[in-house]
């Protein structure tokens, strides 16, 4: 298209509608004088620039959906997108473990509704989000989403633990009721194989296919030790294999008939300022072998701790130390003794002496009353001075297990891993969580049964929400 005209002034306005965008314009001018000669000037250029622009509309309906779980790690992340004018879009997409201003830029510039989403790993919690760009300037973000990952390949239950009676215990009754501990790292059902034998002999299958982690044994020989293990397979059909335990079975005529519970502990806390210990001391017994509560006690004459008489507290069931709400009196790495004077159906008893633990830690992060992603895992941190491994196990405001239970290095650090925390009931919305330091004996005496202890510890604990 030419544009033309002769003009007898000195600035030329020339209105051109509507011309291409983004389009490249030569133009001219020739001069005429009076005596209509004429001089063409130079060659000029300009480029027309864009009219009113629509950004690209908010990226929507992503692949995974919002809020997904079990996503493979080979997964791409998908989306759609549109331009209101037509213009080509591209796409930049970012990733982050959490709602935190640290993300990930892993795909960059990608004219692609898909992408990959970069490394990932198993049972990961990821967000995610797209911003859209045209080739005019204008940019619009994403929401973002989110997805988790598929669990790790099937784990095995954990090997069984926590044998009944103890491993080596003597004095058994000839009926005994086995016990012991199992979970599974995924929650998984579990099943359970046990086989029995003499000591030093083959150990015989006596029960199959048990849903329960108890089995009753009756008709022992008197006097004789035996050998027992437990297998425990998962749905999947993975099976561990516990140690070799032993019992030494009693004559037939002691019969175990107190369940007692010998306890020496130092309660540790800590709100960010201000270190609380409490110390406490307390003897409680029960006559049907029930170690949980609620306590059927029978009531010995005395009963006493290096010398400090215990009172009976009729609203807790048990005796304890009076003088405990005054503070700490336990002597960290000092050697304890209790004595119970026969009565009411407890047989006389003084224990070993069991050493007070010397560690004294106490948990500074994450803060009391605060919140932690079960989902993700937190880090815990807690001071400490000594060396060698701590347990640290979490459960609910109850004191009921949420099956977490870690041994680890005392080292003042521990991350939680999501698979760590998997064991815990979505309705468990507070969590105490512990550090024990412990010196634990069972009691192995005439008229008392095997799961009989005394034991001295230290807890530090620390209230947190979940996320």
């Amino acid at each position: 298209m030419v544009y033309s005209g002769k003009l007898v002034l000195d600035t030329i306005f020339v209105c051109i509608d509507t011309l291409p965008e983004l389009t490249e314009y030569e133009w001219t001018v020739t001069a005429y004088d009076e005596y209509d000669d004429a001089r063409l000037g130079p060659h000029w250029f300009f480029t027309t620039g864009t009219g009113f622009n629509n950004p690209p509309v908010i990226p929507y309906n992503p692949d995974p959906e919002d809020g997904a779980s079990s996503t493979p790690l080979f997964a791409t992340v998908n989306w759609e997108c549109y331009d209101p004018d037509g213009d080509p879009i591209t796409y930049d997409v970012w990733r982050k473990f959490t709602f935190d201003p640290d993300s990930v830029l892993v795909a960059d510039d990608v004219t692609d509704t898909s992408a990959d989403p970069g490394d990932i790993e198993h049972d990961r919690r990821y967000y995610w989000k797209v911003i859209a760009s045209d080739d005019r300037g204008g940019t619009t973000h994403g929401p973002w989403w989110v997805f988790k990952t598929v669990t790790a390949s099937n784990k095995p239950p954990v090997e069984p633990w926590g044998p009944y009676p103890p491993d080596e215990a003597i004095n058994v009754n000839l009926d005994v009721t086995l016990e012991w501990i199992c979970s599974d790292p995924e929650g998984d059902p579990i099943t359970y194989d046990v086989a029995m034998g003499l000591a030093g002999g083959t150990l015989f299958t006596i029960g199959t296919d048990l849903t329960v982690d108890t089995l009753d044994v009756t008709g022992l020989d008197p006097l004789t030790e035996y050998e027992w293990r437990v297998a425990a397979t998962d749905d999947h059909n993975q099976t561990t294999y516990g140690p070799i335990w032993s019992f030494t079975t009693n004559d037939g005529s002691a019969v175990q008939i107190v369940y007692a519970e010998l306890n020496l502990g130092r309660s540790i806390t800590y709100d960010g300022a201000v270190i609380s210990r409490t110390d406490y001391i307390s003897a409680c017994f029960d006559s049907l072998y029930a170690p949980d509560w609620p306590i059927n006690p029978l009531q010995p004459g005395a009963v006493s701790c290096n010398t400090i008489d215990l009172v009976w507290m009729e609203g807790s069931q048990q005796y304890a130390y009076t003088d405990y709400v005054a503070g700490y009196f336990l002597n960290p790495g000092g050697h304890y003794i209790f004595e119970i004077t026969e009565g009411d159906g407890v047989q006389a008893l003084t224990t070993e002496h069991i050493v007070f633990p010397v560690c004294q830690p106490y948990i500074t992060s994450p803060p009391p009353f605060s919140y932690v992603s079960i989902d993700d895992g937190f880090d815990l941190e807690w001071h400490t001075f000594c060396s060698g491994t701590i347990d640290i196990t979490i459960m609910d405001l109850n004191g009921d297990s949420t099956g977490v239970y870690i041994k680890t290095e005392d080292d003042g650090f521990h991350h939680f891993s999501a698979e760590d925390l998997s064991s815990i009931d979505p309705s468990a919305y507070q969590l105490m969580i512990v550090l024990i330091h412990e010196d634990k004996k069972y009691i192995d005496a005439y008229g008392y049964d095997p799961r009989s202890w005394v034991w001295a510890r230290t807890l530090s604990t620390q209230i947190v929400y979940r996320q």
